[in-house]
């Protein structure tokens, strides 16, 4: 029993660690978007370590508690992948599709306590859903060059232990067995955390560096001169690797010539050919939707919207202003 103890204890520690990180995140630091992420992520492994000693120091653990600590495993995962790309800059923020990554956490967060799910099943689950987003996050590790790139790969070992000992945890045939995953995982934690406040760039709300005007003009001329924009499905990482440039200067680079983010500039350089097209042809009947696919929109969804935001009118509105109809 005194094994149980001291293993519950350093873990424990551990535990209180990741809460404490995740409240500086959330309220000392007034911080961004990235620092609340991670601050969420900490929290995910809190619940999921806390889970652990809870049940080999009270094995008759609730469903209740047995969700929450499926919550934070199958949480990991889609915080992990937010918190990379929102630090590689390949993101600006949340996005609509994110939502679809809380659907397993949800799910089995609900199916476990109303018994509609087997609890060993639904970690099995999740432990697998884990794996596949540090699979993931480990591959575009290697391809991005971003200023949190250190830090990263050290988050990346880190929660890659910490998986193990959970994935071991699952296997183990001994109540001490499962104990000692605990313990691994947080010795993991403790060595992140520690990472953590040697790197200040964790901490920095802006990042400073310089974007030479070098790179900008490369920029501007793929943009406008090449017409770059009208490839269909284009996206910063393929314009970074045209550019042979790390994604996060393309970023900044764009974000500082045109003051809007790679998305929004595509976006409007193509609104801007669709409506040279429509004034060259002055033709009513002229097919926008085809002059719309053919400067890289891939969607008519996602060309109505665009040009909307753009013109305030719909493309069949300013078509027929131009013959003032």
């Amino acid at each position: 029993m005194e094994t149980f103890i001291l293993l519950a204890l350093f873990s424990g520690i551990a535990v209180a660690a990741c809460v404490f990180v995740a409240g500086y995140f959330f309220f000392v630091n007034n911080s961004k978007l990235i620092q609340r992420t991670l601050g969420f992520l900490f929290l995910a492994i809190a619940l999921r370590v806390g889970k652990s000693i809870f049940y080999y120091l009270f094995p008759d653990m609730s469903l209740f508690g047995t969700s929450i600590g499926f919550l934070g495993l199958s949480s990991i995962g889609p915080l992990l992948w937010i918190y990379e790309g929102l630090s590689n800059e390949s993101r600006e923020g949340f996005k609509k599709s994110d939502i679809f990554h809380g659907i397993i956490p949800l799910v089995g967060f609900i199916g476990i306590i109303f018994g509609l799910v087997a609890p060993y099943l639904a970690y099995m689950i999740g432990t697998a859903v884990f794996l596949i987003y540090l699979i993931t996050c480990w591959y575009f590790s290697f391809s991005g060059n971003g200023p949190h790139k250190n830090w990263n790969q050290w988050l990346l070992a880190s929660l890659t232990i910490i998986w193990g000992a959970l994935a071991y945890q699952l296997i183990s045939d001994t109540i001490l067995n499962y104990a000692y995953g605990a313990a691994v995982a947080a010795l993991a934690t403790y060595v992140l955390i520690f990472r953590m406040l040697k790197n200040p760039a964790v901490f920095q709300k802006k990042l400073s560096y310089d974007i030479q005007p070098d790179l900008i003009d490369r920029v501007v001329k793929c943009l406008e001169e090449e017409q770059m924009y009208q490839r269909t499905a284009l996206n910063l990482t393929q314009f970074a690797q045209h550019l042979d440039e790390p994604v996060y200067r393309v970023s900044k680079a764009v974000k500082k010539h045109y003051n809007r983010n790679f998305p929004e500039v595509v976006n409007s350089l193509r609104i801007e050919e669709v409506k040279r097209r429509l004034e060259i042809e002055q033709n009513t009947y002229t097919k926008v939707e085809g002059i719309a696919y053919e400067v890289g929109f891939n969607t008519p969804s996602a060309f109505y919207a665009a040009f909307k935001k753009e013109t305030s009118s719909s493309p069949r509105e300013y078509q027929r202003s131009l013959q003032g109809i």
